[in-house]
C-alpha cells in the first residue's frame, strides 16, 4: 500500500461500495480542476442500493 498526496481530483462512476473502498473497478468520466483535492471526502459519495439474492429472487418456499 503507497499513500498518495492528494493534488488531482477525477471524477468516477462505481456500481458498488465494500466498506471505504469500491467493489469493482470505478470507472473514468472527468477531471475536475475546479475541485480541490482536500474537499473531497467519502462521506459525500452516494451508496449504490444493495440487494441481497432474496430480495432480488424473492422468499423459496
Amino acid at each position: 500500500f503507497e499513500p498518495l498526496s492528494p493534488e488531482l481530483v477525477v471524477e468516477v462512476g462505481y456500481d458498488a461500495m465494500e466498506g471505504d473502498r469500491f467493489r469493482h473497478t470505478a470507472q473514468f468520466k472527468r477531471w475536475r480542476p475546479d475541485r480541490d483535492p482536500l474537499s473531497c471526502r467519502y462521506d459525500q459519495l452516494e451508496r449504490p442500493l444493495s440487494l441481497s439474492v432474496d430480495d432480488v429472487l424473492g422468499t423459496v418456499v
